[in-house]
């Protein structure tokens, strides 16, 4: 469960960040970052529902995939 518990709260700060995303100040940054969010997001809710371990593997791929994009990996 516990495993869980951080994965959605995981979820909750990566919408956080796709909310507050400028994209008006950094429109290639969005337009980069904001699909691997929205995978990301799906992959953690998806291990929150099924105890899939495979698709916190892939979200954390995805999350690694947008700092390199951002520009910080």
């Amino acid at each position: 469960m516990q495993a869980r518990d951080a994965a959605s709260r995981a979820a909750d700060i990566v919408t956080e960040l796709s909310a507050t995303m400028r994209t008006d100040l950094a429109p290639e940054l969005a337009g980069a970052v904001l699909p691997i969010y929205d995978f990301v997001i799906r992959r953690l809710l998806h291990c929150v529902l099924h105890d899939d371990h495979k698709a916190l593997a892939e979200a954390k791929r995805g999350a690694r995939e947008a700092r390199g994009r951002a520009g910080r990996g």
